[in-house]
């Protein structure tokens, strides 16, 4: 159960006597072993930010069961997946029947060296102690420096429509991340949302060592690739080039496997949201009425009979 500090209450403390209150509390558990709920409430837990922008460093969540293997469900590595995907790390330590529970191993899955078995409890806490602790050393240290980068589409204008057309695209990418971005930045565009199966994929920007700093810093470019003149809506997509195979519609939402820069941590906020194109100068909407006229020739009444067709092709009513 989540505990409350004594004068920070259910929130994260600073305050030493907070962390003295803590060591030498109860800290019950409730319900049963269930690993899916933990990985799940322990991932909603760590996002929390009450004291805004104060969480510099890359969560970790630990998640310790002694669960046998019919209490760990097949679908615990795709909610993992999800989790790592959107920078959080995951670490295993898998005690007593857990140990050898198939569905906790595993690189992808669990941490190498953290399975405990033991004939007793008291050996089984002090391996575990010793682990974390070693741990903690790297864990509480300074963190590696990662990028995380996300795109916004400031603006998409066509001109010049009925004589030499061009779309231009503005786009700024901004780096979230406690590192600089440096060396090639790459950024595909669609013509719809890129994760749902029947979109384009358009072309790929490639801009060559542009500067992008940590905490919070912005690129800005432009491009008039003449791909985006059948494109009314364009999304853009960070840090993947989309003419791979492998990385044809439809992409993952957190893309999973697609980016090209692996010190990205969090990849789930690389695809923009949807922008729509606006007519600029030269491609004002206007009615365009065109009639067609025909006949059926002369029936045997002596009437002649006249078929008249009223279509608007232009672009507004």
């Amino acid at each position: 159960e989540e505990y409350s500090f004594p004068s920070a209450g259910a929130t994260f403390t600073t305050s030493q006597s907070d962390l003295v209150a803590y060591s030498n509390s109860a800290r019950p558990f409730s319900g049963w072993t269930d690993p899916y709920k933990a990985l799940l409430k322990a991932n909603q837990w760590v996002r929390q930010d009450p004291i805004g922008g104060t969480r510099d460093e890359k969560p970790v969540i630990v998640l310790m069961t002694d669960a046998w293997a019919s209490q760990v469900p097949s679908n615990i590595s795709s909610l993992a997946t999800q989790i790592k995907n959107s920078g959080i790390t995951i670490v295993v330590m898998a005690i007593d029947d857990a140990a050898s529970v198939t569905a906790l191993k595993g690189i992808k899955v669990a941490s190498p060296g953290a399975y405990f078995a033991a004939a007793d409890y008291a050996t089984l806490q002090n391996d575990a102690l010793t682990y974390i602790n070693s741990m903690t050393n790297v864990i509480c240290g300074p963190a590696d420096p990662y990028i995380d980068l996300s795109p916004e589409i400031t603006s998409f204008e066509i001109i010049n429509c009925s004589t030499t057309p061009s779309a231009t695209l503005n786009y700024t990418i901004t780096n979230s991340g406690t590192g600089n971005f440096s060396g090639t930045l790459d950024v595909a565009f669609y013509n719809g949302n890129p994760t749902v199966p029947g979109t384009q994929y358009l072309f790929t920007e490639s801009v060559v060592s542009p500067s992008i700093t940590a905490y919070g810093g912005t690129y800005a470019n432009s491009t008039s690739n003449a791909a985006l003149l059948n494109a009314g809506t364009v999304y853009a997509v960070v840090n993947i080039d989309g003419s791979l195979a492998a990385n044809a519609v439809p992409l993952s939402p957190t893309l999973n496997g697609a980016t090209l820069t692996e010190t990205e941590d969090n990849t789930g906020n690389n695809i923009s949201t949807a922008f729509t194109r606006t007519n600029g100068a030269g491609c004002i909407p206007y009615a365009h009425i065109d009639v067609q006229v025909s006949n059926s020739g002369q029936v045997c009444d002596n009437q002649l009979i006249y078929y008249v067709e009223v279509c608007n092709i232009g672009t507004a009513d």
